[in-house]
């Protein structure tokens, strides 16, 4: 990570919650001088690993984290946990374009979305395909 940083890297994908807290703890000592950063927990996690995720991003107000979740449930549990933590989560809806990995399924999209915008208003921060 350091090594990204130093070549300009500003914005980061993480899969794990052990690889979010890898990232806070580099970027929370960089951020002060060289911030600010985005993270992403590109995986829609629930449970302890959710809550782990968010605990990895307090704290860290120059660093802008976000997860991906698949509905508005999703979001009230990402908030949720965020909120537990004290740490400012956005969201985004990750959508299922045809890889049948993770996501929303591309037809269901537009209304999940817009059920998502309600339940996490202004913290939705996009969609991740």
């Amino acid at each position: 990570i350091d090594q990204l940083c130093d070549a300009g890297v500003r914005r980061f994908k993480v899969a794990t919650s052990r690889e979010a807290e890898l990232a806070a703890a580099t970027l929370g000592r960089r951020a002060e001088t060289e911030g600010p950063f985005e993270v992403l927990v590109a995986y829609p996690h629930s449970g302890p690993t959710l809550a782990r995720a968010a605990k990895a991003a307090a704290g860290n107000e120059r660093v802008a984290w976000s997860v991906l979740v698949e509905d508005e449930r999703g979001a009230a549990r990402a908030l949720d946990a965020g909120d537990r933590a004290g740490a400012d989560l956005g969201v985004f809806l990750d959508v299922n374009c045809g890889m049948d990995r993770t996501g929303v399924p591309l037809a269901d999209a537009l209304d999940v979305a817009r059920r998502t915008l309600a339940a996490a208003g202004e913290r939705l921060r996009g969609l991740h395909m």
